[in-house]
């Protein structure tokens, strides 16, 4: 049985990943694919590579990756945000990863989904994870990819597409974190995009066997809480679903 791990999009909420993995890794569950969008991508990449939960903190913390506005200034940097993510993981690319891994962006102009799956992980996770204004699009030779919440917020199908055979959903959001009608986010900031709106969170019932979403309502993905709360939604919300989450051993 192939075990899946996807991990959902939220900004600064994402660190409740870590508190998830955390317990996992207390509970010896392991998984062999894993998929990302947004922040969870850069938490999925660093899984998929081997560190452990503890190094994953130590990490964030060393380069002021928890440090929002830190992150929020990047865009103005000359290598931005995929700077700052390649040196979090070390300058590795998909080839280096201990298990297989996608990261989930858009292209910002023709709305098509991409799953990076081969490259340099920081440039791949940095297309998952630029969500204008606040993180400007990332433009490579394949073209200009923004964060892929914007169409598959926690990507589950794709772990499925990959193979997976029971499925794990970290979902930070109720709803999409993009709180908009018709036209989409980038319909407003960018008037030449196509992307289309759609449900970009629920789809993830579809494809789940067990989902942990922790209420973080009150909460904004930009907002500047510490994110050892967030570790600790997320252990405890872990820990609640102690019994679902039998079925990953």
């Amino acid at each position: 049985m192939k075990k899946g791990l996807s991990l959902g999009a939220g900004g600064v909420k994402g660190f409740v990943h870590l508190g998830v993995l955390q317990y996992l890794y207390e509970q010896e569950i392991k998984f062999d694919l894993v998929s990302g969008s947004s922040i969870g991508s850069i938490m999925g990449a660093m899984y998929a590579l081997g560190f452990t939960p503890s190094k994953m903190m130590s990490e964030c913390i060393k380069i002021g990756f928890s440090d929002v506005q830190k992150l929020i200034g990047y865009r103005f940097v000359k290598n931005g945000l995929s700077g700052l993510i390649d040196q979090l993981l070390g300058g590795k690319s998909f080839e280096d990863t201990l298990i297989p891994f996608k990261a989930v962006a858009v292209n910002m102009f023709t709305g098509e989904q991409k799953n990076f799956s081969t490259g340099n992980l920081g440039v791949a996770t940095a297309c998952s994870s630029a969500i204008p204004p606040y993180l400007r699009p990332v433009k490579i030779e394949e073209g200009t990819f923004v964060d892929g919440a914007f169409i598959d917020s926690v990507p589950a199908d794709v772990v499925k597409e990959m193979g997976a055979d029971k499925i794990l959903s970290v979902n930070l959001s109720y709803a999409s974190p993009f709180n908009y009608s018709n036209k989409s986010y980038l319909d407003k900031l960018y008037p030449k995009n196509k992307v289309e709106r759609a449900d970009v969170t629920y789809q993830c019932y579809t494809y789940s066997d067990v989902i942990i979403e922790p209420d973080l309502k009150r909460y904004k993905a930009f907002g500047f809480k510490g994110f050892e709360e967030m570790f600790d939604i997320g252990y405890e919300e872990a820990k609640k679903n102690k019994d679902k989450l039998e079925i990953f051993r």
